[in-house]
Order: C-alpha cells, then sequence, then structure tokens
C-alpha cells in the first residue's frame, strides 16, 4: 500500500483513531497529506504569539479544494494563553467538508469520514463550532451534531443551538463514552457503536427548543465554574426561543440542577427577555425611546424610577399591550379558531390552550403592566390599575378576536401531523411540518412504512375479542385515524368487568395522546353549548367508557356523531355559534343499553362490538406491550383499503356476532320490544283482545320490575303500532 503522503507517525495518529489502512489510503487519495512547518506557512497556516508568526508541523485534511485544516504535531500557543491544536488558513474564509446527499454536519473533518465510512450516512464538517454561519448554508436543514463535551462546555453548548437555528436543522450530541469527556464519532465507532446505532442517534435529535429544555438534566457533570455561565446561557436562549409557559418549565428544571431560587433565575430571564426584545425592536425600527415606539415619551420616567419599561402601558391600552406582548401581535405563534386559543408547538400543529391558562397569563402579565401619572405634590410615580376581572377579561376578549385569521383556517382536514412528518390521508403523501398547514390533529407518535398488525395487539384481540372481530376493530381504528374517513358511526363495546373494554378505550384515546383525547362520564356533559366547548375543543377522540342506565337526551350526541354543526360558547362569550367539531366517539358498557328512542338514532349508528368475557388470566404488561407497539398499529390500521374499511363502516354487519349483537342490542335497548317479546304470546283464540289502558298498565308494571324507564300511554301505544300494526283491531 503506498502512503508517501503520509509521515508514519500520522499515519500512526490516524490508526489509533480507528481509521483501517485502506481508509487511510482513500483519505490520501482524497488529499489528507503531512506538511512541513515550512510548507504549512507558505499556505497561510499561522498564528501569532505576540511577537512572530508560528507553525508547525502537521496533518492537512482538506474540506474543499482551497480550504482545508492542520491538525499540529506540537500545538501553539496564541497570544492571549490560548492553545491552537488545530489551525485554518489566515485571511481565507472558512468553508465545509459536505459530501453528496449529506445528512449532518459535525465538528472536524476526522469524525465526519469516520461517520462516513463506519455509520454510513454522508456526514460533513466544519472546522470549529463557530464556523456555522460562514461555512453552511442557512436553511438547509441538515443535522448538527456536535461533541459529548457540548452539554458540559455552555459556549459549545450556544453554539450548537446556534448552528441549529441557522440550518432549520435538528441538533444531536454524541453520548457519553467512558474515558472520553469530549468524545467525537471518533471515539463512538471505536467504542462499538454500529451503523445502526449511528442511525438511530440521528433519528432521535432534538429541536433546538427540545434540546434546550433538556439541557439542565445534564448539569450534574457540569465543572461547577460553569454552572453560572451555563444559566445565563440557557436563560438567554428562553427569551428568544421559548414562550411563556415553556420559560416557566425551563426555570424550574434549572432551580432543580443548580438550587438556585426561582426569583433570582426569574431576574435574570427578566433581563435576558428585555435585552432580547430590544434587539428585535431596533431591528424592526421600533426600539424603545424612538417615536415609533407607543411609550416613547415614558422611557426616561420609567429609567429614573427604576421600572422596566417593557411593561410601561400609559400610552397605550392595557389590551392593545397583551396582544403585543404575549400574542405577538398575531405574526407568531398564536391563533383563535372558534372562540378557542392554539399555539403552534413546532411539531407541525396547533394545540388547543385552554381558555384558563389563557386567563392566568394574561392575570399574570397584569401584575406587572403599571401607569405612569404624576401630581405636583409627589411627581411621578406607577400605578397598577390593570390588576382586575374587568381589565382581564377585556383583554381576553380583544386577543381572541384579533389572533383570528383574516382569511381564515385553511380546508386542510385532511392532513395529519405524526411526530415526524405530516401526511395526506388522501394519498398516504408525506411532507415536512409547516405552522402554514394550520392543522390540529396530531399523532404523537412516527409514521412509519410497511408494518404487520403486532403481535401484542394480535393476541389482545384474540382473548378478548375473538379474530372474527379483527377487521372490524381495524376498520373503526382506522376511522378515528383518519379525518377523511365517513363519519356517522361510533363503536359500542360490550362486555363484563375486565373483559377488554377499557383497554381497547384507553387504546384508542392513546393515539391521539392526552391533549386531543377525552373520556366523559355521560352524554349529558355534551348537551350543552357550555359543555361542547369545555370538552370537546381541540379533542380528535372521546369516550364514554363506563356507560349504564337508562339513556336520554341523545340528539347532541347523534349530531355530533354525524359531524353536524352544533354550537359551543366559550369563557366571556354572551352567545355561542356552531361549530364543526370533527371529533370521533366510542362508548362501552357493561351490558346493552337502554335508549330513549334507540331506533330513531342509536340502531343506525351504534356498532356493537362484544367481549369474549375477562380473561382467566390477565397480562400485567399488557398496556405496556400495547404502548410500545402504537406506531406499528396506527400503521397497519391506516394500510387498510378504504373500500373495504368503509364497506364495514357503513353498510351491514356480515359477522355473526355482530348481526346477533345487533338484534340484542335493538331489544335491550327499547323497552316496549322487550315487553313483547318477553310477555306477549300469540293466540289462536278467536276473538281475544287487551285494550290499549291494560297493555300499558301490564307494560309499566313490567318495567318496574325489571328496571326499565316505562315510556308514557301515548308514546308507548304510538310506538307498538310500528312493530305490531297488523295485531291491532280497529273500533267498530
Amino acid at each position: 500500500m503506498k502512503q508517501e503522503h503520509l509521515l508514519p507517525h500520522h499515519v500512526e495518529h490516524l490508526l489509533s483513531e480507528g481509521f483501517t489502512s485502506e481508509q487511510i489510503q482513500l483519505s490520501i487519495e482524497m488529499g489528507v497529506q503531512s506538511l512541513s512547518e515550512k510548507e504549512a506557512l507558505s499556505m497561510g497556516f499561522k498564528v501569532w504569539d505576540g511577537k512572530e508568526w508560528k507553525s508547525g508541523a502537521g496533518i492537512y485534511f482538506p474540506f474543499t479544494d482551497d480550504f482545508g485544516q492542520l491538525r499540529l504535531d506540537q500545538p501553539i500557543v496564541r497570544k492571549n494563553g490560548s492553545v491552537a491544536k488545530y489551525l485554518t488558513p489566515c485571511k481565507k474564509k472558512t468553508q465545509a467538508y459536505v459530501p453528496d446527499a449529506c445528512r449532518a454536519i459535525t465538528e472536524g473533518i476526522k469524525d465526519a469520514l469516520a461517520a462516513c465510512w463506519y455509520g454510513g450516512i454522508p456526514t460533513g464538517a466544519i472546522a470549529g463550532v463557530t464556523h456555522y454561519r460562514k461555512a453552511l448554508e442557512k436553511g438547509s436543514g441538515v443535522t448538527s451534531l456536535y461533541d459529548h463535551d457540548a452539554l458540559h462546555n455552555p459556549k459549545v453548548f450556544l453554539n450548537l443551538i446556534n448552528t441549529g437555528l441557522w440550518t432549520n436543522g435538528k441538533v444531536q450530541i454524541i453520548p457519553k463514552i467512558p474515558g472520553h469527556d469530549k468524545a467525537g464519532l471518533c471515539e463512538y465507532f471505536k467504542a462499538g457503536h454500529t451503523a445502526e446505532d449511528y442511525k438511530k442517534l440521528l433519528d432521535s435529535a432534538y429541536t433546538p427548543k427540545e434540546l434546550l429544555m433538556e439541557w439542565p438534566k445534564h448539569w450534574h457533570e457540569m465543572p461547577d465554574k460553569r454552572i453560572s455561565e451555563a444559566i445565563k446561557v440557557a436563560l438567554n436562549l428562553a427569551a428568544k426561543l421559548l414562550d411563556v409557559l415553556e420559560q416557566e418549565t425551563l426555570l424550574y428544571r434549572i432551580k432543580t440542577a443548580t438550587k438556585v431560587s426561582i426569583k433570582s433565575l426569574k431576574a435574570i430571564l427578566q433581563a435576558a427577555r428585555i435585552k432580547h426584545d430590544q434587539k428585535i425592536a431596533a431591528e424592526k425600527g421600533n426600539e424603545p425611546g424612538s417615536k415609533k415606539h407607543r411609550e416613547w415619551r415614558y422611557q426616561p420616567v420609567a429609567k429614573i424610577l427604576e421600572l422596566d419599561f417593557n411593561h410601561c402601558v400609559t400610552s397605550q391600552t392595557f389590551d392593545g399591550w397583551i396582544y403585543r406582548r404575549l400574542f405577538e401581535s398575531g405574526k407568531g405563534q398564536w391563533m383563535s379558531k372558534d372562540s378557542a386559543f392554539y399555539r403552534y408547538g413546532g411539531n407541525g400543529s396547533w394545540s388547543h390552550v385552554k381558555d384558563p391558562i389563557v386567563n392566568k397569563l394574561i392575570t399574570d402579565a397584569s401584575t406587572d403592566a403599571y401607569k405612569l401619572q404624576s401630581s405636583k405634590d409627589t411627581g411621578w410615580y406607577e400605578s397598577y390599575p390593570y390588576e382586575n376581572n374587568t381589565s382581564t377579561s377585556n383583554a381576553f376578549k380583544f386577543c381572541r378576536k384579533h389572533l383570528i385569521l383574516p382569511e381564515g383556517w385553511p380546508a386542510n382536514d385532511h392532513l395529519v401531523a405524526f411526530k415526524n412528518v405530516t401526511v395526506d390521508m388522501r394519498t398516504g403523501e408525506t411532507r415536512p411540518h409547516d405552522p402554514e398547514h394550520r392543522i390540529t390533529r396530531y399523532i404523537p407518535y412516527d409514521y412509519v412504512s410497511n408494518r404487520q398488525c403486532p403481535e401484542a395487539f394480535y393476541q389482545f384481540i384474540e382473548s378478548s375479542y375473538g379474530l372474527d372481530l379483527l377487521p372490524v376493530i381495524r376498520a373503526f381504528t382506522s376511522m378515528f385515524l383518519d379525518p377523511t374517513a365517513p363519519y356517522g358511526k361510533f363503536p359500542h363495546l360490550i362486555g363484563a368487568s375486565g373483559s377488554g373494554k377499557g383497554v381497547l378505550g384507553r387504546l384508542w384515546n392513546q393515539m391521539f395522546g392526552e391533549k386531543r383525547s377525552a373520556s366523559l362520564s355521560g352524554f349529558k356533559e355534551i348537551n350543552t353549548p357550555e359543555g361542547r366547548y369545555q370538552y370537546l375543543t381541540g379533542k380528535s377522540i372521546c369516550g364514554f367508557p363506563d356507560v349504564g342506565g337508562y339513556q336520554q337526551g341523545l340528539r347532541a350526541f347523534y349530531e355530533l356523531v354525524d359531524n353536524g354543526q352544533l354550537s359551543g360558547r366559550a369563557l366571556y362569550s354572551a352567545t355561542g355559534h356552531e361549530i364543526q367539531w370533527n371529533c370521533r366517539f366510542w362508548t362501552a358498557s357493561v351490558d346493552y343499553l337502554q335508549v330513549e328512542n334507540a331506533s330513531d338514532g342509536w340502531k343506525r349508528r351504534a356498532v356493537p362490538i362484544p367481549t369474549l368475557g375477562a380473561p382467566k388470566v390477565v397480562d400485567p404488561s399488557l398496556h405496556l406491550k400495547l404502548s410500545e407497539c402504537m406506531a406499528d398499529l396506527i400503521y397497519w390500521a391506516l394500510a387498510m383499503p378504504r373500500v373495504e374499511r368503509d364497506a364495514i363502516l357503513l353498510g351491514e354487519p356480515t359477522i355473526e356476532r355482530i348481526s346477533e349483537a345487533v338484534r340484542d342490542a335493538e331489544l335491550h335497548g327499547d323497552s316496549a320490544k322487550v315487553f313483547v317479546d318477553m310477555c306477549l304470546r300469540p293466540t289462536a283464540q278467536p276473538g281475544a283482545a287487551i285494550s290499549k289502558q291494560d297493555l300499558h298498565s301490564r307494560y309499566t308494571s313490567f318495567c318496574k320490575a325489571f328496571g326499565y324507564i316505562p315510556a308514557s300511554f301515548t308514546k308507548f301505544n304510538n310506538h307498538v303500532k310500528t312493530f305490531l300494526g297488523q295485531n291491532q283491531i280497529t273500533r267498530g
């Protein structure tokens, strides 16, 4: 093997970094070579030590045809006392090593080559953690992967977050490698990690916001001398990246990691917010103190009184101040729809924020807002006139109104945001997350492909419901997930306690996560506009897991199952308005239900799904097993052919157990039919008859004996005519 371009000790260095002889030969062919001190100096690799330019021999790694990095054999001490181990050419614009189809960027080309050769994923490199802005294409979307010391070095962590923001990509940190505090990808692969491990590492990368929220959890290994700097870096980034709720969470995580008081942390965060706000205002030509700022006249007064100028609400209204401060004038991550507040979470979807939470944000802000006043006796002083229900409720209504999209929300019911991508349910086409899609439906699992029915789910259905019902359960699971599936049906799980009703119902709810699912105790909770707004806003699925007794007043429920418009009324709203709720429903009960006018609505919409009874052996880890296969279950359900699914949902049941359950449900749900079925028998006796009054009296006694709610005389007789009309004798 020819290695005349690399000196023996440089070959030994590369071997010690984990490269094979063949890989070293490939690197030579790429241009990796040994440079003497004279050669290095002539190429611009030099450091000023305060007296003269210094260079040194080392290994040269080319990034591009005219830019590279030199690893010095002997590090050089700079004028400021720092040690230079790697050099880039003076007065040359830094460039990145970017292979074809590059997916990730890391620190240093050796680590990048290790990732390409051992990890099998094209990985590029920058020459230093601060080089991202000049070397990388803005918005390229690559994942930034930094050495392990990024967790414990605030300056490196800050550059990692900024790299992710610059590229609009995700960020990740090399996991801990024993014996290597600054482990990079060379150490990662030398430690035995495989190409599959590397793929998982990149797939599990965070958004910059997510990594910032996770960072304090790792501070227990950070040197004490860096904790103060880490707090400042974290809170400066929080002021820039996080909303108010996220900032509050981060504060408490930092408090847990450092024992620094919340009061001190809030003071640091407040200073960071002011600095960030001033920077943004300056960029927009709206810097405090300029005549474009609504309170510019009062800035000197606020300064003298040592008040936070950002909380001055003297010339502007409190409503407008809240709208601009908390909700970014409608240009940020807040919108309103159907009188409800929504916030973009960075996962492709807009989540409903409950009114009490929004109200608390406004109420908390009202305690900071002050008004400047003056008098001859006291001069200038501040007052706090906005700490009252009138101000906060008016601001709530003002912001809700102004956050409505003027063009309306786009018709995007066919789009669903998954954890990793957004999916068009009509075609299965995937696309990147985009807040402009205005999606409110979110499934907190990855969208995967080519999955069969998970074994754990298959065994659960087999033991609890029977495999003959698997297609029906798959069809309803697909219906819940796919907003383009037909409305008008809901599954009714029927069986003894412990037979699997709750497991299946909770599994359906779990597909959407806690924020977008609901479980209610009875149908009456959604019979009013206030109830519907409270329980169904922002929900994709709603279950009634323990229904029993006589059910009446179901017209609102039926309309919701059909996805018809029904009114909802929000907090501080005098009137409601019509809303299409786009919510699916399921019910469960121990036995068949007695339903008011069952044949009018329940029979047409409910599909009874009976269990096989309580199993003899209960698997205590069943919930965990089903949770672990959720992504596979979701894809398997969605892969059901639409024609097959819709035929099950809309057609007459073809499975005998379902057909029998439909007949039983109809019989048990109608007290008049149960009475006729159990108490009346045909007779051949000529002229035999019973009066309507006597028949109703006997029916009432039957209902009292068996726990049914009897219908009135008129309703009973009119109803009996519908199925015993030929037995009625007309008066002569």
